[in-house]
């Protein structure tokens, strides 16, 4: 499996790609939603929760980090010698340059490169920056009638299978109650600080195109302006927005042990995490 940054396979400084921990594919992030920039909601003294800025001329998205694990064999001055240049191919490019792998393609800088020495090898993260995603491609599903929904869409026409759900009821934090009371501890009601939901699913592609395809779906439905309505199990109802994106994390790819029509099956499985900032719960 390539992985070539300007179209320089790795493996000419000496660098073999491996899997990142938890999952068995060679990268980490490439499918994440980035957080938002900017302002995001604005908070009133005299108010619970916050005002969320959901306008679409409100919403803009930065970057997001893609990590890279490798493997280097021989002495530490082959080893030297190969991240030696490989720095300084990093380093000559102008701009941003292609990180090309079998996942997609990024156009990344280098943050970092992180060698941990062993006898005769040592492993290397690499974390490379993507400034400006490509986001685009993705189409929002139709509606439809399910127990489980993101604004009246099934989660499944999203390939999420939701994973038990966690508590919400729990009281949010004061607000600052700026008061003061000669001799005496000061007190007053003060209004409440905002809700989050941590949303949790399993995303399952049946194949590498199909994972992506449903991806983008989520970046079309997580990036559209408004509130997000998400109905769980037909008991709760949640209402918000994700300002931190979200990320997809321990992905495997390949046969999971199902077997149908006698066949064993192939899939792309990943676990999906959103933090949302709640507006209202039901």
């Amino acid at each position: 499996m390539a992985h070539l940054f300007n179209t320089v396979n790795l493996t000419t400084y000496g660098i073999e790609a491996t899997n990142i921990p938890g999952s068995n594919i060679t990268i980490k992030g490439g499918f994440d939603l980035p957080s938002r920039i900017g302002k995001t909601a604005y908070e009133w003294g005299d108010e619970d929760g916050v005002e969320p800025y959901v306008l679409a001329d409100e919403l803009f998205w930065g970057g997001r980090d893609i990590e890279m694990q490798g493997f280097m064999m021989g002495t530490r001055a082959t080893i030297k010698t190969g991240l030696l240049s490989f720095g300084a191919a990093l380093s000559a490019v102008s701009g941003t340059g292609v990180l090309a792998t079998s996942y997609g393609n990024f156009n990344v800088y280098a943050k970092s490169v992180q060698p941990t020495y062993f006898s005769m090898g040592a492993e290397v993260k690499v974390i490379f920056r993507e400034p400006a995603p490509v986001l685009t491609g993705g189409s929002i599903p139709a509606t439809g009638a399910s127990v489980n929904t993101i604004d009246s869409i099934p989660f499944l026409s999203f390939g999420l299978y939701t994973s038990p759900i966690k508590e919400m009821i729990e009281l949010p934090e004061m607000k600052e109650m700026y008061f003061t009371k000669v001799q005496a501890e000061g007190w007053r009601n003060a209004f409440r600080k905002n809700r989050e939901y941590n949303f949790e699913a399993t995303l399952m592609g049946t194949t590498l195109l199909d994972f992506q395809t449903k991806v983008k779906n989520l970046y079309a439905i997580f990036m559209k302006e408004g509130l997000r309505t998400i109905i769980l199990n037909n008991e709760v109802t949640v209402v918000g927005y994700a300002a931190e994106g979200f990320s997809i994390t321990d992905v495997y790819m390949g046969n999971v042990g199902w077997v149908l029509g006698g066949k064993a099956m192939d899939m792309m499985l990943g676990r999906f995490k959103c933090k949302l900032t709640v507006t209202s719960i039901t």
